[in-house]
């Protein structure tokens, strides 16, 4: 009876069902309310500072060639931070002509709103109940913070890593479970996408994966699969990464070396 409760599970369709739009619909709609609320009350973006937006005005300004310092934050710092949505919003101005401000406005709610699909599908995964996953994603969808920093300024960057990071999870659920090669390839593409858009939504799917992984495939299977997305994920954004790191490396090579008190010898500055 075990197997054939497993093989039924495993069947089980990956889309939602009727039953499942049912569930998921509170959430939507109140995540939507939120977000025309938000629209009503603050013509200019919450937490808005402009830095996320002047790095996307250097990447058009450049040609779409990544920029090696952002202009006017002291002398200038390292164009360093994971660059995918400055150059989404570049495009998103050059080819439409939106007001930099209108994006920084719109654009965090409805990437919000959107990951509140595959959050449903995760916790209906996790908890084999559409009625506790619906409700579980109506707490996400009108919590003060999350809220607090996707649908404002800086969730031009943080609501899409939110988007990819909540799909990352329930893909990686599909994965640990059932082992199919395409949880496997969608897994990796979102780490990959993660990794180029917020440092901190990177670490949060790497230790979300051990923890999947140790929750629900403990065999060599399932440490190859994970292994497989992490290493993969560095791979395809050596890109971006490897080149951030080249001009630290030329420094290192050309910095002056001075004498230490643990050595006699000369030692580099960095």
């Amino acid at each position: 009876m075990a197997t054939d409760k497993r093989t039924f599970e495993i069947a089980r369709p990956d889309s939602l069902d009727a039953d499942g739009y049912v569930w998921l619909l509170p959430a939507v709609l109140a995540g939507s309310l939120v977000h025309l609320i938000y629209l009503g009350t603050h013509p200019y973006p919450a937490f808005g500072a402009g830095l996320f937006l002047l790095m996307a005005e250097q990447v058009s300004h450049h040609g779409y060639a990544l920029p090696s310092a952002i202009p006017h934050y002291a002398s200038s710092i390292p164009f360093a931070y994971p660059p995918l949505m400055f150059y989404v919003v570049a495009a998103l101005r050059d080819l439409t002509g939106a007001d930099p401000l209108f994006i920084s406005r719109v654009l965090p709610g409805l990437v919000t709103t959107t990951a509140l699909v595959p959050c449903y599908l995760f916790v209906r995964e996790l908890l084999d109940s559409g009625r506790k996953a619906g409700l579980a994603t109506f707490v996400v969808a009108v919590s003060p913070p999350i809220l607090q920093w996707h649908i404002s300024a800086g969730g031009i960057v943080r609501a899409p890593a939110f988007l990819f990071l909540v799909s990352g999870l329930y893909t990686g659920l599909m994965l640990f479970k059932t082992r199919r090669p395409k949880w496997l390839v969608a897994s990796l593409g979102l780490f990959s996408l993660t990794i180029l858009t917020h440092p901190t939504y990177t670490i949060f799917f790497v230790l979300s994966y051990l923890c999947l992984f140790a929750g629900f495939s403990r065999t060599i299977s399932g440490l190859r699969d994970g292994a497989i997305v992490g290493v993969g994920g560095l791979v395809l954004t050596v890109p971006w990464w490897g080149q951030v790191l080249r001009p630290t490396a030329r420094r290192c090579s050309r910095a002056p070396q001075v004498p230490t008190a643990a050595s006699p010898k000369k030692s580099r500055l960095c």
